[in-house]
């Protein structure tokens, strides 16, 4: 496979990652448009990988005027985003993925075997990753009953003279951790928490969870102090 292939493909995937995410979840059925889009992925997909992908054609779909069955379609998006994802798998370094080092106990021991034994499915590591960040932070700030943004808004305030949970003296440094633990909450905690989410990589969930293990370790520091 060329390098260019290679690029393609990437894109590709991730052409077929943003749409899944864009398709609405309380629609029973979905506009040609999406379909058409998918189409297009498949094909090009298909033809750079010489692999016959027929069997997700849009033409196999259940269809409803000018409207698909939105459970069938989705299933075809997650099956193409797996097949790309077998493509990539091999860019990972190892089956002992670097989560093996991280400092926080809790979520090494319940991120580590999602990530070095499973061969997909790796959405179910972010979603401990990120249970164990929420889990964490709702203890350390004494707020039992608060969860996902409303409990990041309270214990990591951007101001560090209201904050339960002061990380920096600093209101630039304060406010970007604030954000950020609201936005990790956003684009991945309440996503797979609430739906089954196979479009990560081995590498990507990995990332994700390495940059959580490092806020737990800035929090816990912040905590010591």
């Amino acid at each position: 496979m060329t390098p260019q292939d290679r690029f393609t493909l990437n894109l590709c995937r991730a052409r077929s990652i943003a749409l899944f995410e864009s398709i609405p979840n309380d629609e029973p059925f979905i506009p040609e448009s999406f379909a058409a889009d998918f189409e297009s992925i498949r094909l090009e997909v298909g033809t750079l990988l010489k692999m016959n992908l027929s069997s997700l054609a849009v033409e196999n779909l259940p269809q409803y005027g000018d409207e698909y069955d939105d459970v069938e379609l989705k299933s075809r998006v997650r099956q193409l985003i797996a097949v790309l994802n077998a493509v990539f798998s091999e860019d990972a370094p190892d089956k002992q993925s670097v989560i093996s080092s991280a400092r926080d106990d809790d979520l090494r021991g319940r991120c580590q075997d999602l990530l070095d034994k499973a061969e997909g499915r790796f959405d179910r590591a972010i979603n401990q990753a990120t249970l164990v960040l929420e889990d964490k932070v709702r203890r350390y700030s004494d707020l039992p009953g608060e969860v996902g943004i409303s409990l990041f808004s309270k214990a990591i305030s951007s101001d560090p003279t209201h904050s339960i949970i002061k990380l920096s003296g600093n209101k630039e440094i304060q406010t970007g951790y604030s954000e950020i633990c609201r936005g990790l909450t956003r684009v991945f905690r309440n996503p797979t928490h609430h739906h089954a989410l196979d479009v990560y990589t081995r590498l990507e969930a990995e990332a994700v969870c390495i940059f959580i293990d490092h806020l737990l370790d800035v929090i816990k520091k912040s905590i010591a102090r």
